[in-house]
């Protein structure tokens, strides 16, 4: 089930938050782009901590243990010329509740594993270039959502393998798109790319319910339905960066973004136009917001460095492209950091954190192949 809206920030209260460094695992010498933990081993009696780390041409399963170690469990491997590289992994389930595991990247091809079976189950072609991101739906989790360098974005049926829509076109993206993100009810997209658009996108039409229905009947005696197009969104926006844009998320009806510009953003839809600027150039900004804070992220200038949003929506993970994780309550506000995590031999760029369900658990993903454990052992708050 999807986590409860985030409540509203405490104005006069700080916090302390405490993370140790548990271990470090280097199974690989490519680059950790994705590491996505698994929702569903965590709903287990008892709990158990397993994700994903995707890079180079493999994806790697590995469990969080109670001494703090991370276990190998399990690698899906992809041989052939040219050679992958994967970009991004996420979690979903199928019909029966098992889970499935996607990766996509350069190949521009979505593969999805079922771990269990220890085998690939579908394949979904469609994108003209690399796939750099992919998310499950987060209440229907056959649902998956792509993005990719061909300036488009897909909704696919992880399960029956139907393109269901594609979100592109005349008025979509001009450049690659390169982070995306459902928001908690799973009715609406947000998506981010490097012609520095953050675009809003709705999946509440009649039309789209009703393709989302019909691809999961398709395979069963029924035909495959068309997949459908939708050129516009419903909201753009060019006013929140000055540069391209890799990463967004929501939280609750907020918007989280950043671009290379050392910074991470909350912002809300809508708002009054700028006034500061001329009316001529007020147009190439598109709808307005209201930027509520930027927060901090020095070293970050280098593109492709994601930040992570725990299920609780009470915290948020960005690396640096100096080795260093800084973390955010957003229970509280304020604009720095809670906590900057670093160790002495972690100066590798830090690509992808991570949550584990609970929140307890930080994994990195960095450049050198590394993946680095962080738990978190504090948290206090004051005035």
């Amino acid at each position: 089930a999807p986590a409860p809206a985030p409540a509203p920030p405490s104005p006069s209260a700080s916090i302390s938050l405490g993370f140790s460094h548990r271990s470090t695992a280097k199974d690989s010498k490519a680059a950790i782009f994705g590491v996505c933990f698994s929702p569903h081993y965590a709903a287990l009696t008892p709990p158990r901590h397993v994700f994903a780390a995707a890079g180079g041409p493999q994806v790697a399963v590995y469990e969080c243990c109670a001494d703090g170690s991370m276990a190998l469990l399990q690698t899906f491997r992809t041989e052939g010329s040219p050679a992958e590289d994967y970009y991004t992994t996420a979690w979903g389930c199928d019909r029966s509740g098992q889970s499935l595991l996607a990766a996509a990247g350069k190949l521009a091809v979505i593969r999805v594993f079922n771990p269990a079976r220890q085998a690939l189950v579908q394949t979904l072609s469609g994108h003209g270039h690399p796939v750099n991101e992919i998310v499950f739906h987060p209440s229907n989790p056959t649902l998956l959502l792509s993005a990719s360098k061909d300036q488009a974005m897909r909704l696919w049926n992880a399960v029956t393998g139907v393109c269901i829509v594609v979100f592109g076109g005349d008025n979509g993206h001009r450049d690659e798109v390169v982070g995306v993100a459902f928001n908690l009810a799973g009715t609406r997209i947000v998506s981010g790319g490097l012609d520095r658009a953050i675009k809003v996108w709705s999946l509440d039409s009649a039309e789209i319910k009703a393709a989302i229905a019909a691809s999961c009947a398709a395979g069963a005696g029924a035909p495959v339905p068309a997949t459908l197009t939708v050129h516009a969104a419903a909201f753009t926006t060019y006013a929140v960066h000055r540069n391209y844009v890799d990463a967004v998320a929501w939280l609750g009806g907020m918007v989280l973004s950043k671009s290379n510009e050392n910074s991470i953003a909350c912002w809300l839809p809508g708002g009054d136009p700028r006034l500061d600027i001329p009316e001529d150039r007020r147009k190439y900004l598109g709808d307005p917001v209201t930027v509520i804070k930027r927060m901090p992220l020095p070293h970050s200038e280098i593109w492709f460095i994601r930040f992570a949003l725990d299920r609780q929506a009470r915290y948020l993970a960005a690396g640096t492209q100096t080795g260093d994780v800084h973390v955010w309550s957003l229970d509280h506000d304020n604009d720095r950091a809670a906590c900057v995590l670093a160790h002495k031999l972690c100066s590798s760029p830090v690509r992808q954190p991570a949550f584990s369900p609970d929140s307890r658990i930080l994994v990195c993903g960095c450049d050198d192949g590394s993946l680095w454990r962080w738990d978190r052992d504090r948290v206090t708050s004051g005035p």
